[in-house]
């Protein structure tokens, strides 16, 4: 691809911190995001937020381990090392500093990149975090957020980056947790607290797409776009007038069926049928959910992960077994990343 770059090319600092050393060492545990929807993919741009959008924390079993060393030594899945490298250059720019850092990540079994559950940008903010508090926590929560939106990227054959798209999403979910709604250029709508007494089933159906192993396909979003072009002013408005008042009282099946009628529109539309058979055993999974309890349901990102949401998650571990799909249970996060 014509657009790749390497690893410290491209950053945008835009804060600069006169901080010393404050620790030796520290670790998190940081969390994984389902997205929900993007509410108008006309307004992506490569290396920019926008689109503006909703979704909400999940607690993995991911963590990372910063410390301070005379050169970089990085341990994580191969396919992340041109992030976590480009995004230690980053801090490095920021707070002035000219040596290494040694850092470890180890990943949930689901922190896998092109799985819809924000896998490269959750990590990319576990490495901004992590050494801000190297740095004795310098930077606060807002400052780390704009210095991965202003930086985001994906890695492209375990050597290059490429620009990325962002709503906002995912960024706030790590240093945050919870559920949030952004608008166009990553601007806080509305945040909130999932209820503590729900869980979530994370489903793998074994779905492919084309290209499923590159970043996001041009095809896919040109669709993407073509549909939101007018379905776009119905999400808007239902997000302002349904979805916020249905959130904040805790009305989550209400909640659930405008979710849902979105992924059968507009850019879920596009990107469920992305996927083999124009995506039909995605939304026939997504249906099943529902109709064996699911409060809310659908496809997360470009997916092929399926969420599910329910008081009660036996009877959709009893329909995955059923259809032979693969499922995880999680807990939400609503607190983002933190300290071990």
């Amino acid at each position: 691809m014509d657009n790749k770059y390497s690893p410290g090319e491209l950053c945008v600092i835009n804060h600069n911190v006169s901080a010393t050393k404050a620790r030796d060492h520290i670790k998190l545990k940081f969390p994984l995001r389902i997205h929900m929807t993007p509410i108008d993919c006309n307004c992506f741009d490569f290396g920019f937020p926008g689109g503006g959008g909703y979704g909400f924390g999940i607690d993995a079993q991911n963590y990372i381990i910063a410390s301070f060393s005379e050169d970089d030594l990085i341990k994580v899945d191969s396919k992340q090392i041109p992030v976590v490298t480009h995004f230690m250059i980053v801090m490095k720019k920021i707070f002035n500093y000219d040596k290494g850092f040694n850092i470890e990540i180890t990943l949930d079994k689901n922190t896998k990149q092109h799985f819809g559950l924000g896998s490269t940008a959750m990590i990319s903010c576990a490495v901004i975090w992590a050494i801000n508090g190297l740095f004795g926590w310098a930077l606060s929560k807002e400052n780390c957020r704009s210095i991965f939106t202003n930086n985001f990227c994906e890695g492209y054959q375990e050597k290059y980056l490429l620009k990325g798209l962002d709503t906002g999403v995912g960024p706030y979910i790590a240093f945050n947790g919870g559920f949030v709604i952004t608008s166009n250029d990553a601007q806080i709508v509305i945040s909130e607290k999932m209820p503590e007494d729900y869980m979530v089933v994370l489903i793998d159906n074994g779905s492919k797409r084309p290209d499923m192993d590159l970043p996001e396909s041009m095809d896919m979003l040109e669709r993407s776009r073509q549909l939101d072009s007018y379905y776009r002013y119905y999400k808007a408005y239902t997000v302002l007038m349904d979805i916020i008042p249905a959130i904040r009282n805790k009305d989550w099946l209400k909640f659930g069926k405008h979710n849902l009628e979105f992924q059968y529109a507009g850019t879920h539309l596009s990107m469920i049928q992305s996927y083999d058979k124009n995506g039909a055993k995605i939304f026939s999974d997504i249906s099943d959910c529902i109709r064996a309890g699911a409060l809310i349901a659908g496809m997360s990102s470009v997916g092929p992960a399926i969420y599910a949401i329910a008081d009660r998650v036996e009877p959709i571990i009893d329909l995955c077994n059923e259809k032979e799909n693969r499922y995880y249970v999680y807990s939400f996060n609503n607190v983002g990343m933190i300290e071990e």
